[in-house]
């Protein structure tokens, strides 16, 4: 990776809670290197969740861009159990079009801030990792809005105020 000035980042996130359900930085932007293990990972880790809400009714709702790749793992992993919709550009939402995926440009501006300054790492890998680090800090102890994104799923973990990080450790290797 080092010299390299291109890097995907692959990133799912629930809308509501702001919970990271996946991350992956890549070289390529390619159907097998991102979006398929996107959206595999997706569903190993919430396809019971999302066969539940399908019979009730209310299926997912995935907003991602007009790459060709979505489409595709959607419709392989997801296709009779959520929704896909395509952002619509924020021109748009003014005028009172709905799905504008401001959440995950966001996302990607934040993200970009953060991996730029990792292109100089030797490997892909270990970039990942730290991305994974921050991803889990982001989720399970950033407190916006008087809650972490963790919180506002319903994962509750009672870290205490004081060294939040070492006792999700020592939380993880409990489970």
């Amino acid at each position: 990776m080092s010299g390299k000035k291109n890097a995907y980042r692959w990133r799912a996130k629930d809308s509501k809670t702001k919970f990271k359900l996946f991350g992956l930085l890549t070289e390529q932007r390619s159907y097998e290197n991102g979006t398929k293990i996107l959206f595999k990972t997706i569903k190993n880790k919430c396809g019971t969740q999302f066969i539940e809400r399908a019979k009730r009714g209310r299926k997912i709702v995935f907003v991602s861009d007009k790459l060709g790749h979505y489409k595709k793992g959607f419709n392989k992993y997801f296709r009779y159990v959520a929704e896909l919709r395509f952002g619509i550009s924020i021109k748009q939402k003014k005028y009172g079009y709905k799905h504008n995926n401001n959440v995950i440009e966001r996302d990607n501006r934040e993200v970009k801030q953060r991996y730029y300054p990792m292109i100089g790492f030797k490997e892909l890998n270990s970039a990942n990792n730290v991305l994974d680090l921050l991803d889990t800090y982001d989720n399970y102890i950033e407190d916006k809005e008087n809650k972490t994104p963790a919180q506002r799923a319903g994962i509750e973990l009672n870290l205490g105020k004081r060294y939040q990080f070492l006792n999700l450790i020592k939380v993880s290797k409990i489970k």
